[in-house]
């Protein structure tokens, strides 16, 4: 059985992975699929605020934080789906 470290440092390599190599939204989904693990760092919340924050910045980010039972992920989806839609 490993510790909480090593699978916190697990979770660290991956996050780092997809966001150093800028993988696309619907790419990031996709890599769900691949394992538990990487299903586990794609649904990371931190990810997707830090995602959010670096394509629409910090004041977007404040304005559209998510409330509830909304993660970054559903708003970033929804933010996303509006620049491709043009709304």
């Amino acid at each position: 059985m490993t510790s909480f470290n090593s699978k916190f440092l697990d979770s660290e390599f991956y996050r780092l992975v997809l966001v150093r190599y800028e993988f696309e939204y619907l790419t990031i989904c996709c890599t769900c699929a691949v394992c538990r693990k990487w299903k586990l760092v794609a649904s990371d919340n931190t990810l997707w605020s830090n995602l959010f924050k670096e394509r629409w910045g910090e004041d977007h980010a404040a304005f559209y934080a998510p409330m509830g039972s909304k993660s970054w992920k559903d708003v970033y989806e929804v933010q996303d789906r509006c620049d491709r839609i043009g709304l």
